[in-house]
């Protein structure tokens, strides 16, 4: 019996990754900025504390927003790596750098927007 339990809480806790990664993510950006500069972004905060609320009341229809709203934003700057990357000059190292860095977070968070809310419309 306990171990049932054990298994039944570790796979739904699985099935969060891609909220809590937003909302590390998110609290590494907002922290970091505070550091920096000494002020906070709302926008942040409020991308954060909707993550939150997501996970906590299971809306389906928030999950959608959120979905579009970050795969719409990851694309915009998956172009803006590949604008950016092509006035490098060719093979240049740190074109291949931002490529790569870009393209894989700017990627995982596309693939985030389609992985999230899928869970919501079952």
């Amino acid at each position: 019996m306990m171990n049932q339990l054990n298994n039944v809480s570790f796979r739904n806790g699985i099935t969060y990754i891609p909220e809590f990664l937003l909302v590390i993510g998110g609290l590494v950006c907002l922290v970091g900025e505070w550091l920096g500069t000494s002020s906070t972004n709302i926008v942040m905060v409020f991308a954060i504390l909707s993550v939150l609320t997501l996970m906590l009341w299971k809306n389906k229809y928030l999950a959608l927003v959120i979905a579009i709203v970050l795969g719409a934003v990851s694309l915009f700057f998956m172009l803006a790596v590949f604008a950016e990357y092509s006035e490098f000059p060719s093979g240049n190292k740190d074109g291949w750098q931002l490529l790569l860095t870009g393209t894989l977070l700017f990627g995982s968070l596309f693939a985030i927007s389609l992985i999230m809310p899928r869970k919501y419309f079952r």
